[in-house]
């Protein structure tokens, strides 16, 4: 969670600029601890000077995923929250068919589970915004959203966080997406452009390669999948990538455009 003096309410997290170390972003973890914590050590991170954000899916699909959870309390660790985390909440919220569709979609881990267990992680997912924003040094902003955004101007999707639509986008939508996907290279640019923020991270679409269209960036590379991958990037003008695979081999990625 930011600190005090940081903007903040139920739905949307601002970090100030980090004036003492380097901010990461990292793409769906998934349950997926061992791999995260390898590619961390590749990029000598300090957690005493260094921050890193999730684009959320923190949980599901893979052998760690309490453990991935209790990330959030780490005071290096921030993450926006995802579907799968939206799932689990609505899972112990509502049981019956929310609990089904969680369970069908990466949830059983949580079988081992006592119900004061299972409590006490959807309330720690239940605390995640679902947009983080974070000041760089130099003065641009960039954003956090786990799927997509509702609109292309930044500060309305903000304000609209509290809506139905909005949320929707932030969790669960593909559109932007899709359409990149869908049309010819020289109009991608105009489809996923969002006015009023230097650049947005998504996961939530498993992708062969990380994609850079316009000003977003989408960083999920399917960890859970038999030849996914972890993806890591730094913030800053040249956004290094890093990816992991299954058996663990370590290299330098490129994004798609």
């Amino acid at each position: 969670m930011p600190d005090d003096d940081n903007t903040q309410s139920a739905h949307f997290w601002h970090f100030p600029a980090n004036g003492t170390g380097r901010d990461f972003v990292v793409g769906d973890i998934h349950g997926h601890l061992e791999r995260l914590y390898a590619l961390l050590s590749h990029v000598h991170f300090a957690p005493a000077r260094d921050r890193l954000f999730s684009v959320g899916d923190l949980i599901d699909r893979g052998p760690d995923s309490a453990e991935c959870l209790g990330l959030v309390d780490e005071p290096w660790f921030h993450a926006a929250r995802g579907n799968h985390e939206q799932m689990l909440c609505d899972a112990h919220r509502y049981g019956g068919q929310a609990r089904a569709l969680w369970l069908m979609n990466g949830g059983a881990w949580s079988r081992k589970l006592n119900e004061a267990a299972l409590a006490g992680l959807a309330e720690r997912a239940a605390t995640l915004p679902l947009v983080i924003e974070v000041d760089r040094v130099g003065g641009e902003r960039v954003g956090l959203v786990h799927a997509d955004v509702a609109g292309a101007d930044w500060p309305n999707f903000i304000a609209r966080l509290g809506e139905a639509e909005a949320q929707h986008a932030a969790l669960w939508s593909r559109d932007t997406l899709g359409r990149v996907e869908s049309v010819e290279p020289h109009i991608r640019e105009r489809h996923a452009a969002v006015e009023a923020i230097a650049t947005i991270y998504h996961g939530h679409t498993p992708l062969a390669t990380p994609r850079a269209t316009a000003n977003r960036r989408w960083l999920d590379t399917g960890v859970f999948l038999a030849d996914g991958c972890l993806t890591l990037t730094e913030l800053g003008s040249h956004e290094p990538l890093w990816s992991i695979d299954a058996e663990h081999v370590i290299f330098d990625n490129a994004w798609a455009g």
